[in-house]
Formats: C-alpha cells, structure tokens, sequence
C-alpha cells in the first residue's frame, strides 16, 4: 500500500472505531449476559456466579464514576511542599527537595517507631518472643500452655488468651504456601498494569506481561514458592518507596499527610495470595470470620448498610434502646507489633 492509501485506511480505522466506543458500553452488557445465560442453562454454576459479580461490579463503577464526575470531588495531587510543626504551635513551610524529604523522613520514623511502645514489644515478654515470634514461647502461647510472667499487661494476657483459642478453633488445617503457574497468571492477566509499584523498576507491567508466557509464568511461581517456603526473600524486598498523600485537600502539615508504603510487586502479590486469599478462605471454612464483617466475595458495602438500616427498623418498631458506635483508631496501623501480627497470623495457620 502507498502511503496516501496507508493514510485513508488509518482514518477510515479510526471512524470505525469511534462507533465501536460509543456502542462499547452496550456491547460489553449483552456480551456477558450471553455468558451468564450460557453458564445458567449448562448448571455451571460457580461460572454463573463470577459473571453475575462482574455485571454488578462494572454497573456499580460505572455508578459512582457518574456520581464523583458529578460532584467534583477531586483527591489530593502530588505534594509539592509541606509544613512542619515547630514547638511554639507554629508551623514552618518546607518547599525544596532536600527539607520536604528531611521533614517526611522523620515523620515517617516517628511513627514507624510507634509499635515499640506495645508491652508485647519490651520487658520479658520481648525476651521471650523477640521481633518475629518464632520461638518455642511462641508454640506455647498458640497451644495455650504459656503461663504469662508476673505483671504482664492485661490486655496483652488476654490478647495472648484469644490468639490460642483462634489456633484450637482453626482445627487441624494448613495454609497451602506453595504458588503455581496457574495462581500466578490468574492474578497477573487480571492486574490493572497502571498500578504504581517497586522502587527497583520492576513494575506490574513486567510481571502482566510474563503472565502470557507458561514457561515464565512456571519460574516466577517457583522463585515465589522457594521464598516463601525457605524464609529468605531478595534483598529487593526490604525497601520499599514511601509516599505522602493529603488526607484533606489542601492541608500539607506533615503530621496529616497519609503515609504508605509502596512494595514490590511480586512480594505484594504474594502476601494477597496467602493471606489475603487463602488464609482468609480458611478462616471463613472455619467459622472464625463474622457474618457482619463483609469482605467475602460477593458481599457488598450495599449489604451492610440495608443489615444497618433493617436493624435501626426493628429497634424503633420493638421500641428497644440502641446505641451505634463508629469508632475509628487512631494511628492503629503505625501501631501493630509484628510479634502480635506473627502470632496472629500463625494463629490462623500460616507456617
């Protein structure tokens, strides 16, 4: 083809397309309800379910995608200068490099240092258990024979107490920690490859693409199930890229800024599987996930707040005093010692 014959084809290709987007919407409707009709008249049902979830996913995105275009709502951009607290109230403007990042990075310690303060995290307790919590006190806590030292906080005693009902309660079963190329390319084909990641490079585009290869797909999976079963993980994994973000738009004072944590993507992938996915599945086999708590799958935040509604209903109709508490903790996730999340953790049968 000449290149003017090369020009009139894009541009016809390019109309066509326009059609095909503004049908787009409608297309994509038909076709997955064509899926669930198909799956329903042939009785696969667990393919009826994930369809019938997709449909009511995409309606309620495409929802509330009309809902915040409507009322504006804007999150917070990038932050390009913040505020530091002094010690008579004021607050001193930080807006170049090297003082934005000295002011982030000793917010950032400040409350990464916060979990020290836990009783779990000092004394005898700490002597017992060290960081992790992988010694024989440890064992004997989750069996519930561990006679606690004289004086240890109550709390932490009864804390201690539930961690080795949970572990009786859980039976006899195990976390599976072994990932196969199936579980690796489940999750990696349906990854959104815009997903910000990986202070090394390696970013979920990387990890989406081997997703297409079974031979790449078979060695990631294995390099992930050798880490996970011999405990030694690539140094890659100890850092991570931390990022400020305004809670409220337009308030820069370092000590309000939401912090996280961005982590290697291959490691964050790993830590959804097993405990996102299949420790919580066992948990849910096992009864030791409320009803009232909605995270399974196909449970909705529609569901808790009709479950909220009906029962406000029946408080007024019965004529019975109710209280509603929506408790918010501050700070509490600067604050989890990571011998309690271990414990925890293994309690729930996670080697």
């Amino acid at each position: 083809m000449s290149a003017s014959e090369l020009c009139k084809g894009y541009a016809a290709c390019k109309e066509r397309t326009k059609l095909y987007i503004a049908d787009s919407p409608w297309m994509r409707k038909k076709f997955l309800t064509d899926k669930l009709m198909e799956a329903i008249e042939n009785d696969r049902i667990e393919e009826a379910k994930i369809v019938r979830d997709q449909l009511r996913n995409e309606a309620q995105k495409k929802t509330w995608g009309g809902i915040h275009r409507t009322m504006g709502k804007s999150g917070g951009g990038a932050v390009m200068a913040v505020q530091k607290p002094v010690e008579n109230g004021d607050a001193i403007d930080c807006d170049n490099r090297s003082t934005v990042e000295g002011a982030c990075q000793a917010e950032i310690k400040k409350r990464m240092e916060r979990a020290k303060s836990a009783p779990i995290c000092q004394g005898t307790l700490f002597a017992l258990l060290g960081y992790d919590a992988n010694t024989d006190t440890a064992q004997e806590i989750l069996e519930g024979t561990f006679v606690p030292p004289q004086g240890t906080h109550p709390p932490t005693v009864i804390l201690l107490e539930e961690i080795a009902r949970i572990w009786q309660k859980m039976g006899e079963g195990e976390v599976n920690i072994v990932i196969s190329k199936e579980d690796y390319q489940y999750y990696w084909k349906r990854a959104k490859e815009k997903t910000s990641s990986s202070y090394s490079g390696v970013h979920f585009g990387h990890y989406k693409a081997a997703a297409h290869s079974d031979f790449l797909s078979a060695t990631l999976a294995k390099k992930l199930s050798i880490i996970t079963e011999t405990g030694s993980s690539p140094e890659r994994w100890a850092r991570g890229l931390s990022v400020m973000l305004e809670k409220i738009a337009g308030v820069a004072l370092v000590t309000k800024l939401r912090a996280i944590l961005l982590m290697e993507a291959d490691n964050n992938f790993h830590n959804k599987l097993i405990f996102g996915s299949r420790m919580l599945n066992l948990a849910r086999e096992n009864g030791m996930v409320p009803e009232e708590i909605y995270s399974e799958k196909g449970k909705t935040a529609e569901d808790a707040i009709l479950q909220q509604v009906l029962t406000y209903d029946l408080a007024r109709q019965w004529k019975r005093p109710l209280l509603v508490a929506s408790v918010d903790a501050s700070q509490c996730y600067d604050r989890i010692a990571h011998a309690m999340a271990a414990l925890t953790l293994r309690a729930h049968k996670v080697r």
